[in-house]
């Protein structure tokens, strides 16, 4: 029995040994399981830091020229001058501006330093011919290229220097701005000055008050100055008034759409017997056949290149129309010809008042 239960005893011992190493090596097994937790929590730290520095890795600053370029860099618009950093080592670059050629090209980025890039667009360029006023001149343009008018030469997109040269002597300097390609006339202005006979104002002598449509605009004298015709701003359309009687001969209702308001500015385009009338609420201008002052005859109507339309000019040797657009705060130049918008200036808070100039048309 003693033995049997020393037996038992050692077994009982051993079960308790056997449960101490069971315990002991629940205990390491534990421990081995937190060590490696601690290794995947290192190794994930890790993983992670580099993820998040190979996501910045590379930075990058664009300029352009000309300095006011779109600029798109892997799809994404950016701005010109501003550091960006991305994951991509190489990244695809596009370049737009007014008058220039569209550029596309690649860059490979160098890690952990900022690449500074230049983008130069190149400028477009157009035959152009430049015709002198008188006609016995020479042109020179930007105080290089010269020959005797008509001139044909290629130029860029923008502004130019053209000077007329008469026997070697210079006759008249002055500054043309290319955007198509165009016949340009420059004329040497009268060396003599027009002589206007002086008004005295104390002559001027009342007419009377004459009834108009609502909100009468501006007036018109037609080039016969039997008539004047005046747009109106809440009406649909613009009185016709005749000067040998004083009174009110009719009212025009302009446009395609009947009944509409809005007619603010007019201009009578005289080598043509034209009438265009720019109507703000449907941001179109109107053009009439004035053959017969008393009766104008609708012809077209075309869009003004902008919102809200004003004031309108004419160049007869360009053929082409420049309309003020307040809402937009832009002026649209227009071929008269097909009515297609050639350039739209924008940036010019509420523009009003609009002329070209004598001397080049522009």
């Amino acid at each position: 029995m003693e033995q049997d239960h020393r037996t038992t005893g050692w077994r009982n011992r051993n079960m308790n040994i056997s449960g101490q190493k069971y315990r002991t090596g629940t205990t390491v097994a534990i421990s081995n399981h937190a060590c490696s937790d601690r290794l995947f929590f290192a190794i994930a730290c890790a993983l992670s830091c580099i993820l998040v520095f190979s996501s910045c890795a590379y930075s990058y600053k664009i300029k352009t020229e000309p300095s006011d370029s779109q600029i798109v860099v892997n799809g994404e618009s950016i701005i010109t001058g501003a550091e960006y950093k991305t994951g991509d080592q190489i990244i695809k670059i596009r370049a737009s501006a007014e008058g220039c050629l569209d550029h596309e090209s690649e860059a490979t980025l160098d890690l952990f330093s900022l690449r500074e890039i230049t983008v130069t667009l190149e400028k477009k360029k157009y035959e152009v011919t430049i015709r002198a006023i008188p006609e016995n001149l020479l042109v020179s343009v930007d105080r290089s290229s010269a020959g005797k008018s008509p001139f044909q030469t290629t130029l860029t997109y923008g502004n130019h220097s053209v000077t007329l040269l008469d026997r070697g002597n210079m006759a008249f300097e002055t500054s043309i701005f290319v955007m198509a390609a165009t016949s340009i006339p420059v004329r040497v202005p009268a060396r003599t000055e027009k002589v206007y006979p002086t008004l005295n104002p104390s002559l001027a002598i009342s007419c009377g008050l004459f009834p108009t449509g609502s909100q009468p605009k501006q007036v018109i004298f037609t080039r016969d100055s039997r008539f004047l015709y005046i747009p109106l701003l809440d009406d649909p359309g613009f009185d016709i008034f005749r000067m040998d009687s004083f009174r009110r001969e009719q009212l025009v209702q302009a446009g395609n759409v009947p009944a509409q308001i809005g007619f603010p500015e007019g201009l009578f385009l005289e080598n043509k017997n034209r009438f265009l009338i720019t109507q703000m609420t449907r941001n179109v201008i109107i053009e009439y056949d004035c053959s017969d002052f008393a009766r104008p005859v609708m012809l077209r109507e075309f869009g003004s290149g902008g919102v809200m339309p004003k004031i309108i000019v004419f160049s007869d040797e360009l053929d082409i129309i420049a309309v003020s657009n307040w809402e937009s705060n832009s002026v649209a130049i227009i071929d008269y010809k097909t009515g297609n918008i050639i350039k739209t200036i924008t940036g010019i808070p509420v523009p009003r008042g609009l002329l070209f100039s004598p001397d080049s048309g522009i």
